[in-house]
Order: structure tokens, then C-alpha cells, then sequence
């Protein structure tokens, strides 16, 4: 089930990606109507307030809001992972690094995106690291406790009172047991970034040389979608964000507790 879940969202994922920009109808910069146009077979989402063809600007998104989300993921992933293996071990090193990862967790991310988005500029790199530096304590927190559950059991004990060094234990124990906390935090950090990414673009604080399904969300409001009765044009960005991340929460759930789902 959990495999077939996986397999599922990849492809879809990799399916918008590829494909979105593709088969969007128009230039999602482009006029091709009248603006706040409803729903048509011309255009099946209606028109923005500029004329621009609103399907054509989700199918572009969504190759940016991936994109920003599964290198946001991969690189929170990377910091996470090293952080926490690095604070799993004994010594005053491990001690510094934990308390660091427990100062930086008690921040609140969402403020950690805003500061660091605001003082780097609107730039899908500014994005990228504000999203990576937010999440990777949860991630190193998840793996330090996952490192320490396997450094006490006695076959690592029995390894390292033959003199197994460090690096070894962890490259022969450690790391190998580890695969499903690290796939499970990967798609968890998927679906956090995607909503991450839209709410950084909602706030004004996006690219906006590029569309993203929070971009949409962005000239949404701000073009009056709620005054002009537009809902569609609130509704499908936000399902196709909902839907993603609630398949990749409960897939990175099912992967941690396989036995409860």
C-alpha cells in the first residue's frame, strides 16, 4: 500500500512537472480575453484581471512550486540527516550540536521564511533556503533519536567494544536502518515545503517572474477573486496543494507506523 502510495504521487508529481507547462494552453503572461472572464470552453478557469488565462497559469505553476519544494526538501533532508548523525554520538560535539538543533527548533518557521525571504529578496533561491534553513531541525531531531535507539542495541555494542570506530559503526549500522526515517522525513518535508512555497508567495514575498500555485493564490487576492464571485480561481490551487500534501503526510505517517494505517 505505502509502495503503491509512493509510486502514485511520483508520477504525478513528476506528471505536473513535465507536463503542466506543456499542455497549458496559453503563455500564463499572456491577454487572451477580457478580464475576470467566467468559466468557458475558452478557457475553462476563466480569465485573471489582466485576461490571462488562469489554467494556463496553474499548468505553468506547478513546475515551479515543485521545484521549489523538492529542492527545498532534498537540501532540509541533507542538513537534517548530517545534523542529527553528528549529535547522535557521544562527546562534547555531539552535546554542542544537540543543543543547537534544539535552539533552532523552538523558532517558529514560518517566521524563520518570512525574515529570511524578506532580507534575500523575491527569488526562487531566496525561497529555496528560507524553506530548507525553516524545517531541517525537525529532520535532524527525528534522526538523532532514530541513531541513538540504534546505537543502544547490543549488536553495536558488541561492535564497538571490538574496537569498531565511529565512522564505521555509523556506515555499518546506523545509516542502513535508517532508510525508512529517511524516506518517511523526505516526503514529509515535500508536502511542508509545497505549503511553505505557497504561503511565502501568498505574503508577497515570491518570485513573481515566475508563476507557482501560491502565485496564483497571490493575484488572486489581490485582483479581488472573492469580489468578482471568481472561487475557481481560489478553489483548484488550493485542492491541488491540499491533496498533494495530504497524500505525501499520510504516506510519510504510514511509513513510520505501517502496522497502525
Amino acid at each position: 500500500m505505502i509502495r503503491a502510495r509512493l509510486i502514485a504521487i511520483t508520477i504525478w508529481l513528476v506528471f505536473l512537472a513535465g507536463a503542466g507547462p506543456l499542455i497549458a494552453p496559453h503563455s500564463p503572461f499572456e491577454t487572451v480575453g477580457a478580464p475576470y472572464q467566467p468559466p468557458s470552453w475558452s478557457h475553462f478557469l476563466g480569465t485573471d484581471g489582466l485576461g490571462r488565462d488562469i489554467l494556463s497559469q496553474i499548468l505553468s505553476g506547478s513546475r515551479t512550486t515543485l521545484l521549489v519544494s523538492i529542492s527545498s526538501a532534498l537540501i532540509s533532508l541533507a542538513l537534517g540527516v548530517l545534523m542529527g548523525l553528528a549529535s547522535s554520538y557521544r562527546g562534547w560535539v555531539s552535546q554542542a550540536l544537540s543543543s543547537l538543533i534544539d535552539v533552532f527548533i523552538i523558532v517558529p518557521p514560518l517566521l524563520v521564511m518570512i525574515f529570511i525571504a524578506a532580507v534575500m529578496g523575491a527569488s526562487l533561491y531566496s525561497e529555496v533556503i528560507a524553506i530548507s534553513i525553516s524545517y531541517w531541525p525537525q529532520t535532524a531531531k527525528t534522526v538523532r533519536a532514530e541513531a541513538l535507539s540504534i546505537l543502544e542495541r547490543p549488536y553495536v555494542e558488541m561492535s564497538r567494544s571490538l574496537g569498531g570506530s565511529t565512522l564505521w559503526i555509523l556506515k555499518r549500522h546506523v545509516i542502513p536502518n535508517m532508510g525508512h526515517v529517511v524516506l518517511a522525513n523526505l516526503a514529509y518535508l515535500a508536502a511542508v515545503s509545497m505549503v511553505s512555497e505557497s504561503v511565502i508567495s501568498f505574503l508577497g514575498l515570491g518570485d513573481q517572474r515566475y508563476y507557482s500555485w501560491g502565485m496564483v493564490f497571490y493575484y488572486a487576492f489581490t485582483q479581488g477573486a472573492i469580489y468578482y464571485g471568481m472561487w475557481q480561481w481560489i478553489l483548484v490551487p488550493a485542492l491541488l496543494i491540499a491533496i498533494t500534501a495530504y497524500i505525501l503526510f499520510e504516506s510519510s505517517r504510514e511509513i513510520l507506523s505501517p502496522s497502525k494505517s
